[in-house]
């Protein structure tokens, strides 16, 4: 499966947790132009009130705003997470799996209040990431 199609099979399975009066954060990323390309006909064909929320990037803190976090080994289980101050740029690294180890785990913990929506985007495709 090419890296398209994946993108296409995961706005495709997006597509089925999507229902009347629905309130959408949608990514600015290609995978999220894939899930808004499918979604507009069917929210016709539905008659079906669906609204579009910003995400917190697209209409939140600007680049400069955001606090810059690295990774920080060890940080692979829960009592190792790195600490962060949402929201967050974090850059951090996945390293291949050793021949005969475990794949690299990266955990990171920040607050959040009850009811609040966070959406984490991932750029690692748009980095050539082998993710």
């Amino acid at each position: 499966m090419t890296q398209d199609e994946k993108k296409q099979a995961a706005a495709r399975a997006a597509l089925e947790f999507v229902e009347p009066g629905l309130v959408l954060g949608v990514g600015s990323g290609s995978t999220a132009h894939c899930f808004i390309d499918l979604l507009a006909p069917l929210a016709d064909k539905k008659d079906e009130t669906i609204v579009n929320q910003p995400t917190p990037l697209a209409d939140g803190p600007t680049d400069r705003q955001l606090t810059k976090s690295a990774e920080q080994e060890p940080n692979d289980i829960a009592r190792q997470a790195t600490p962060l101050e949402a929201p967050a740029q974090v850059s951090g690294v996945i390293a291949a799996a050793k021949k005969d180890g475990p794949a690299d785990v990266d955990v990171f913990r920040f607050t959040s209040k009850a009811g609040q929506t966070w959406i984490l985007e991932i750029n690692a495709a748009r980095s050539k990431s082998p993710l």
